[in-house]
Formats: C-alpha cells, structure tokens, sequence
C-alpha cells in the first residue's frame, strides 16, 4: 500500500515539475526521493506478497493518478480511461480473489 501511494506521489510531483518548464528542480528531487521511498517499501513487501501478486498490484497506482490527474491538473476522465481504469481493478480484484 504505502509502496504505491509513494509511487504516486511521486508521479504526482513529476507532473508538477515538467508544468513547471523543468525551473522548479526540488518537484524533480522530491519526486525522485518518494519513488526511492516507494522501491524500498515494495522490496519489503516481497518478504510477505507473492511477485505473482505484489508486481500487478502495484497497477493500482494507475486508477490513483488518473483520479489525482483529474482533480489536481483538470485532466478529463473519458470513456476509455474508464473502461481501462475498471479493467486494472477487475484485474486486481481477481489476482487477491485466487
């Protein structure tokens, strides 16, 4: 959990970043240290997540930023983002179901 919630606060200050012309350099490094961050989390999660499971499930980070995008930077939501969101967590919800 924290492992993409990292990644996508990471994700997040890259966005910031390249909006800013790349002039806002500590968006770069602090979205670099979260992603760091994030790395370290997941290998953690190893010890106890099949990579079976863990790799896919990091997907959900995805459907996060395509929420954040929208509220955060105006992004529309479209159909197709939707459709692609809802398959990433009929997917998700499938790997933890089996």
């Amino acid at each position: 959990f924290f492992s993409i919630i990292l990644g996508v606060a990471g994700q997040v200050f890259f966005k910031f970043f390249s909006l800013s012309n790349g002039g806002k350099w500590p968006f770069l490094a602090i979205g670099l240290f979260f992603y760091g961050i994030s790395t370290i989390f997941y290998i953690f999660s190893l010890r106890t997540i099949p990579l079976s499971v863990a790799y896919p499930s990091l997907s959900i980070g995805y459907v996060v930023v395509v929420l954040l995008a929208s509220y955060l930077f105006a992004e529309p939501i479209t159909s197709s983002k939707i459709a692609g969101v809802s398959m990433i967590c009929l997917g998700v919800f499938l790997l933890f179901r089996g």
